[in-house]
């Protein structure tokens, strides 16, 4: 499977447990929020990260494949 997809899916699993950890509060100005703890946070850190490095190795490998550019 390609390696973005699947990073992207990991990070996909790691929202939804977030939805299931976090709570929605309500502030004194009416406005919701999605609240989760610190830790709960640096748990969406790893996967997000993971989509970042299979992006720019899928960006280099694309600029690899890529034709070069000579000077006229």
């Amino acid at each position: 499977m390609n390696i973005l997809l699947e990073a992207k899916l990991e990070l996909l699993k790691a929202y939804e447990t977030m939805v299931n950890k976090g709570m929605w509060v309500t502030w004194p100005d009416g406005n919701q929020y999605f609240v989760i703890r610190p830790e709960h946070f640096r748990e969406l850190l790893e996967p997000s990260e993971r989509v970042d490095e299979a992006e720019d190795r899928l960006e280099a490998g694309r600029r690899a494949r890529m034709a070069p550019v000579l000077p006229l």
